[in-house]
């Protein structure tokens, strides 16, 4: 195809690099499976545990093995293992913070930080940073 006069590769510039599949915490579903199978050879698909603060740091190894587990198992094929994150459109203010402001989830007992106790950084890294040349080049595997 040529866009303004230019030849060009569609499925190098254009389409979707990967999919964010958001899994709900505690429960990996059927749907999610056949949904990430259907994806799966069109994208590359980057599991995500939502809500991951809603689960204790134990919950959170088991929960993210049996994802990673079943998933190999069903034969679907994810870019990476799942990440688990937490988000909140709430910007809180803290002293531990060297901005002061962070994004997080407050509770009665204090503020979780998406950046600190999450992997939304290894997440930014896989899909912004170094990550991007690898999901272009899984793209085209598809």
């Amino acid at each position: 195809r040529e866009v303004a006069g230019e030849a060009v590769d569609f499925d190098d510039h254009f389409g979707v690099d990967a999919v964010l599949y958001f899994i709900a915490p505690h429960a990996l579903r059927n749907l999610d499976i056949d949904m990430m199978r259907r994806l799966m050879d069109k994208t590359a698909v980057v599991p995500i545990i939502a809500k991951a603060d809603t689960l204790t740091p134990e919950e959170l190894d088991e929960f993210r093995t049996e994802v990673t587990e079943t998933l190999a198992g069903e034969g679907v094929r994810t870019y990476r293992n799942p990440f688990a994150v937490i988000s909140s459109s709430y910007i809180a203010e803290t002293l531990n913070s060297e901005s002061g402001r962070v994004s997080g989830r407050r509770y009665d007992w204090g503020i979780v930080e998406a950046d600190v106790h999450s992997d939304i950084p290894d997440l930014r890294s896989c899909l912004i940073a170094e990550g991007l040349d690898d999901l272009k080049a899984e793209k085209r595997k598809h």
